[in-house]
């Protein structure tokens, strides 16, 4: 068993393929992942609703503060990037 730490790594999907009974029969070639790829990686967990809430609170928190830390460093009085009002189509126009 390893334990690496500080980097993400593909242990847990290597050793599910070459556990998958169509690997240890042998003749795998190329298409083995595309044949069998389902069946090697592992479920895709889908976070609750609270946990997609704060991760898109968090994302727009962080759109607004590149909007603004962009707006601030812009020498163009003209420029729409310097206006610092994070107006974009279909977005909703702030006024700082």
């Amino acid at each position: 068993e390893y334990e690496v730490v500080g980097l993400s790594t593909n242990l847990n999907f290597l050793k599910s393929a070459v556990r998958h009974p169509a690997f240890d029969k042998g003749g795998v070639d190329t298409s083995f992942l595309e044949v069998h790829l389902d069946e090697v990686l592992p479920p895709v967990a889908v976070p609750p609703p609270p946990a997609r809430a704060l991760g898109a609170i968090a994302h727009a928190l962080s759109q607004q503060d590149r909007e603004r830390t962009t707006a601030s460093s812009s020498n163009d009085a003209t420029s729409p990037w310097g206006a610092g009002n994070a107006s974009r189509p279909n977005g909703v126009l702030n006024k700082n």
